[in-house]
């Protein structure tokens, strides 16, 4: 009798400690979930019919591969406006061919997109995402490169039209894979007018504006 009482113990012990086991993994899934996605305009190693590059405005040719030039992507919860989008933590990349990037896959921060669903069938999260690229020559990041265009500095930015995406759901298993940018659309990269261009051009259209009224 001891024997199969000592045997039972074991047996409620065992069962305890995996359902404790089970409860942790599901906890720990819910809080450091994220959706996946496949930062790459490029499929292979050519450029696909219909592929969307990045160009550059001031010479209207695809933004050359190298160091001089960083992309990003931005994201945020479905619904989020352009001016809540985040950048991914990861570090910017660099095109590695004339208007291609290849940043492979990607996470987002449930923190910002929410929780994904862990019941069988279910989807990824809804994100927005926008892609945004510039001259490396004016920062390492977007906002910073942006400032310092409209400080006068040289160098081109841009971004695309932000777009919703379904992200990979990381909560399955075996997880939904990491989608493609479906959606994404190419765009072009421009310099931003020095504040002094942009008062000249104000005071052009005030006396061009002076100008019709004397007729």
């Amino acid at each position: 009798m001891r024997d199969l009482t000592q045997i039972h113990e074991t047996s409620k012990t065992n069962m305890k400690k995996t359902v404790l086991t089970l409860t942790a993994l599901v906890a720990a899934a819910s809080i450091y979930a994220q959706g996946t996605v496949n930062f790459n305009n490029a499929t292979g190693t050519g450029a696909p019919a219909g592929t969307q590059y990045v160009s550059n405005s001031v010479d209207n040719v695809r933004v050359p591969a190298g160091a001089a030039y960083l992309v990003q992507l931005y994201y945020g919860a479905a619904g989020a406006a352009e001016t809540q989008l985040v950048p991914l933590a990861s570090t910017p990349v660099s095109f590695s061919a004339p208007g291609l990037f290849v940043g492979g896959v990607r996470t987002l921060l449930e923190s910002v997109i929410g929780t994904c669903n862990p019941a069988a069938g279910s989807a990824g999260q809804v994100a927005v995402l926008q892609v945004r690229a510039w001259s490396a020559s004016l920062g390492t990041d977007f906002a910073t490169a942006e400032a310092a265009a409209r400080g006068g500095a040289a160098g081109v930015l841009g971004q695309s039209a932000a777009f919703t995406l379904t992200t990979g759901n990381p909560c399955l298993m075996p997880q939904l894979p990491p989608p493609a940018l479906t959606g994404f659309r190419g765009f072009f990269l421009n310099p931003v007018p020095e504040p002094s261009t942009i008062g000249l051009g104000i005071v052009g259209l005030a006396a061009l504006a002076m100008l019709r009224r004397r007729k």
